[in-house]
């Protein structure tokens, strides 16, 4: 995971630490470029604050810190084969049928060459050992994903997984009440919006120790801390002001298919077998 969208993730912090993360978001070439008393003298923070910060951050230091980001900016620049596009409004009135299905193609490479960028390992590594591991899965969605979800759904059924999935609010406490630590709860949410009632749940889960994975944005703060395991979407677009969630969609499928490429690669020649097995 870049360590942009770590800061970005950040939660809890002091009105210091946010002025601290505001600046690199926002101005990462000054941070990197203007020296420690400058940057203390502009935030009216002291040092200390500045090297716990950091330490929170990456469990290294202000140097390091700032190496991390200079490394992230020089290889942030956009690839030159993916054309811009309009995430929230990839088609304008008038646009003849070529540009709109060139300005698609272009959502969809952006949208999973973002997903990937944000894509950590370790933290896809330690989901799926959770998820092999899981007695039964419980997938919670919101409406508008309901369909990518049973999709998701459906495909771990075929290796042999235990799976049910809501996308009602009247319904998520009930799928949930009897999940135990044996079990792994997938919370997929872009901006924590529409399953705002979930997080009253939550703290129940916690105690009865359930692993949370949520597949979710930067935008989602209010669900991250309440997860074991992340998956970042892309986050480019505006749920709010968009045409309709063309990159939500294809980034959370492509999430959801690489999760299922993982199980099943596990047990290849026995999934491979359910499959022609049901398929036959």
């Amino acid at each position: 995971m870049k360590l942009i969208d770590k800061l970005k993730l950040m939660h809890a912090l002091s009105a210091s630490e946010l002025a601290i993360r505001t600046l690199i978001i926002e101005r990462p070439v000054d941070f990197i470029t203007r020296s420690k008393t400058e940057l203390l003298n502009e935030l009216g923070v002291s040092s200390s604050t500045l090297y716990r910060f950091c330490h929170k951050l990456t469990n290294h230091g202000f140097d390091q810190v700032r190496l991390q980001v200079a490394q992230e900016l020089l290889v942030s620049t956009p690839l030159p084969s993916i054309p811009t596009v309009d995430v929230n409004a990839p088609f304008k009135p008038g646009d003849s049928l070529q540009t709109m299905v060139s300005h698609m193609a272009s959502l969809y490479q952006l949208s999973v060459t973002r997903t990937v960028e944000q894509l950590d390992l370790n933290d896809l590594a330690q989901a799926v050992r959770t998820l092999k591991q899981a007695e039964e899965i419980c997938l919670i969605t919101s409406n508008t994903n309901t369909l990518l979800a049973e999709r998701f759904g459906n495909q771990l059924k075929e290796i042999g997984k235990r799976v049910r999935i809501s996308a009602s609010p009247y319904k998520w406490k009930l799928e949930t009440v009897s999940l135990s630590e044996r079990d792994v709860l997938i919370i997929n949410s872009y901006a924590g919006r529409s399953s705002k009632y979930f997080l009253g749940l939550l703290p129940d889960l916690h105690h009865r120790k359930v692993p949370v994975l949520l597949i979710g944005s930067t935008h989602n703060t209010s669900f991250m801390p309440h997860a074991q395991h992340r998956l970042l979407m892309c986050d480019l677009e505006d749920p709010k002001n968009n045409l309709y969630s063309f990159s939500t969609d294809i980034s959370t499928e492509f999430l959801f298919d690489v999760l299922y490429a993982a199980l099943y690669q596990e047990h290849y020649e026995d999934n491979l077998a359910k499959h022609r097995y049901i398929y036959e």
